[in-house]
């Protein structure tokens, strides 16, 4: 009896959840405005030169922090004299020729820190941090060797002046979900975020000046997702 009433009160919350999707959202920070839209599209992800390049290796991989050890080691080659690791431990080179550790936080659960994208003109390295249950993201400035972290996966304006970093974990919940704001203009400054109860960004693009489009999706009642794309745009105030 006890698990049918369970069943019946897990049925209600996801149904009650699913009806309370609200997507068009203005959001007001100290120097910055960012609206959230609903829009129709059928905008599909192109693919990275990795996955071009490394298609066969990936096909037969599905375990992230395994796809971004072989990324690691594609960025390695590729970009030679940008990064290399010492007895495990990320260095990555900054523009005053230093070496800057990228070293394991001890008060968490951090296990590796993994190059996950390099941005040279726009003076970014990407870590991806893999934790013991999830993962997370730093921003490394390439200028002088910052760090500032983030729950998601970064995207970039053409500019390369605002990045806005995504993520999706709406079952586990091992990582936050939505999306973080910054700027990139010789140091990353936080500008915010937001974070949806019950949907979120699964892969986003930059598409014209300051607007991105993200393809995202929430739960139905049997736990299907449901896709929809939003448009975000960022506007200095």
């Amino acid at each position: 009896m006890k698990t049918k009433i369970t069943i019946i009160i897990l049925f209600f919350f996801f149904r009650i959840n699913a009806q309370k999707i609200k997507i068009d959202t203005l959001l007001n920070f100290e120097n910055y405005i960012v609206s959230i839209k609903k829009i129709n599209s059928n905008l599909k992800r192109e693919k990275s030169n990795f996955e071009i390049e490394l298609q066969d290796v990936l096909s037969k991989e599905d375990n992230m922090h395994n796809k971004s050890i072989i990324k690691e080691k594609y960025l390695f080659e590729k970009y030679k004299g940008f990064a290399k690791k010492e007895n495990k431990e990320l260095f990555l080179k900054t523009d005053n020729k230093d070496w800057k550790p990228i070293k394991l936080n001890p008060n968490s659960e951090e296990i590796e820190n993994l190059l996950f994208d390099i941005y040279l003109t726009e003076n970014l390295y990407v870590v991806r941090t893999q934790w013991g249950e999830g993962n997370g993201f730093k921003l490394v400035n390439k200028l002088n060797g910052d760090i500032t972290e983030s729950f998601g996966e970064p995207c970039l304006n053409n500019k390369g002046n605002i990045i806005i970093t995504y993520n999706i974990d709406l079952v586990a919940e091992y990582t936050e979900t939505g999306f973080e704001f910054f700027t990139n203009n010789k140091s990353i400054e936080y500008v915010g975020k937001f974070n949806p109860s019950n949907w979120g960004p699964e892969w986003g693009v930059h598409t014209i000046q300051d607007k991105f489009i993200f393809k995202c999706y929430s739960l139905d009642d049997y736990m299907n997702p449901e896709y929809f794309y939003i448009e975000v745009e960022i506007k200095k105030r």
